[in-house]
């Protein structure tokens, strides 16, 4: 909702004026890849910031780190079960 007051405040001001400038700054900063965001962004005429749409190169981001990890163990021994008897439980 601030992006688009930000982006309506903008061009409710003068083409140009540094007020409309900071609001579409505003604007672009708030919610970057929200409709509103990007109008601001065209507006100022930047490179666009929109989340890629192609797919990653790599699948490395798919596996947990070591602290994910021990934070699952620790949860589910909270639970008194281990990772591998809940993998087993969900596999069947």
């Amino acid at each position: 909702m601030q992006a688009q007051l930000q982006y309506w405040t903008a061009r409710a001001l003068p083409s140009g004026a540094s007020a409309a400038q900071d609001a579409l700054n505003k604007a672009a900063t708030i919610a970057p890849e929200s409709y509103y965001g990007l109008r601001a962004q065209e507006q100022l005429d930047s490179s666009l910031v929109a989340a890629s749409t192609l797919a990653p190169s790599s699948t490395a981001w798919l596996a947990p780190s070591a602290t994910e990890i021990q934070e699952r163990t620790t949860w589910l021994a909270t639970f008194k079960t281990t990772p591998e008897r809940a993998a087993g439980d969900v596999g069947g």
